[in-house]
């Protein structure tokens, strides 16, 4: 039935929230920051008399995509990752076999990804300049 629930799905919906969100989330935050690299006052827009008429606009704009869109994308990224986990571990508690299951699962992806040390590493989102 297409109303089922099995713990493939938990799990899968478990790791998308722990790992994959949230590198999608750090790589939105280093576009941020690539672009926040780019500048203010760039040499495209100095000229020997100053700042160029296009350095405003220019500015407007970085500073638009970088906060609004990049910025904004990489926290929502974070925060629906921090859900989806959230909903794993929740439905998880409902049903025993479900929780051990899961349990496993992050016990054996803790070892892969730690290389043997025993602690799960989720990916770092960096800080975005404003």
């Amino acid at each position: 039935m297409a109303d089922e629930f099995h713990v493939d799905d938990l799990m899968g919906l478990w790791r998308t929230g722990a790992v994959l969100m949230p590198e999608v989330g750090r790589q939105f935050a280093l576009a941020a920051i690539s672009l926040n690299d780019a500048g203010e006052g760039a040499s495209l827009f100095q000229t020997s008399q100053g700042p160029s008429p296009l350095s405003g606009p220019w500015n407007l704009l970085r500073e638009t995509v970088q906060g609004r869109v990049l910025g904004a994308t990489a926290e929502r990224c974070v925060r629906a990752g921090s859900a989806l986990t959230k909903i794993a571990d929740a439905y998880a508690t409902t049903d025993y076999y479900s929780r051990a299951d899961l349990e496993q699962y992050v016990d054996d992806k803790a070892e892969i990804r730690a290389g043997g040390n025993g602690t799960f590493q989720v990916p770092e989102v960096p800080v975005i300049p404003t």
